[in-house]
């Protein structure tokens, strides 16, 4: 975006494609509400017609279900991943209930339905607060990462590259380290030793 290249390392760039998964999802959920919406409230359609379109909005709950499911998620994502899984097994449930009521719309079905259909819209809510989150946390470790590597092209070589793979390894290890620094031989080369 900013016109510089972009790193992108096989975690950061599975983040990212999730990030980008994830939004599409969200995008599909709101979709499948408004469809869930607008079946339930044209009652004056023929049942034919009612009954195709409930099952096109199921179809798209399971499809987003399965996608969900079917998806690998970086570990920096287990939270969300869980609120993704969460609010498709909602919208599926509410889905599956407006099926129901249209093929016998009595009241009790209809309570049954709207009820779902609010659960799933409170999951929804807790979804995007959670991608909110994740979209932050890697906007800052793409900020860190490219703080790294700028000081990488000001000649900090060594230094630098500690520093990243002090990132790398807190971030994606999930591990506190240290660094001790060794010299040896007669030019004092310069070693460094990881210790967790």
């Amino acid at each position: 975006e900013t016109g510089k290249p972009i790193l992108l390392l096989p975690e950061v760039k599975q983040m990212e494609a999730y990030r980008r998964s994830s939004f599409s999802w969200i995008e599909d959920f709101r979709t499948l509400d408004r469809q869930i919406v607008t079946i339930t409230a044209n009652q004056q359609g023929d049942l034919f017609s009612q009954s195709r379109e409930a099952q096109s909005a199921l179809q798209l709950a399971v499809q987003l279900a399965q996608d969900i499911d079917r998806t690998a998620f970086p570990p920096s994502a287990v939270s969300l991943h869980e609120e993704l899984v969460s609010t498709s097994l909602q919208y599926l449930e509410a889905a599956r209930k407006m099926m129901v009521w249209i093929g016998a719309p009595e009241e009790p079905k209809h309570a049954e339905m709207v009820e779902n259909l609010h659960q799933a819209r409170l999951s929804l809510e807790s979804l995007e607060r959670e991608f909110r989150e994740y979209d932050q946390e890697e906007e800052k470790l793409l900020l860190e990462l490219a703080a790294a590597f700028e000081k990488l092209s000001n000649k900090e070589l060594v230094k630098t590259f500690t520093e990243l793979m002090i990132i790398m390894f807190m971030r994606f290890g999930k591990k506190e380290i240290k660094i001790e620094q060794c010299e040896i031989g007669k030019e004092k080369m310069r070693l460094f030793r990881w210790v967790f």
